[in-house]
């Protein structure tokens, strides 16, 4: 896991790691996206802020 993520204290800062780092390969992979696809972590539904929430959990422990 890169230091910078590691210093962030806020978890919800650490969290939104998760989905820019989402939306930045998304992108890359397809140009043509669905906004939708690549809204901000404000934007996003409840449940999807809770399951990166939990993706990033997971890989904070695994790592």
């Amino acid at each position: 896991m890169d230091d910078r993520v590691r210093a962030v204290e806020d978890p919800v800062q650490k969290r939104c790691v998760l989905d820019v780092a989402f939306d930045e390969v998304s992108i890359e992979a397809h140009k043509d996206l669905k906004p939708g696809y690549v809204a901000d972590w404000a934007d996003l539904p409840a449940w999807q802020q809770e399951t990166d929430s939990d993706i990033f959990e997971r890989i904070e422990q695994t790592v």
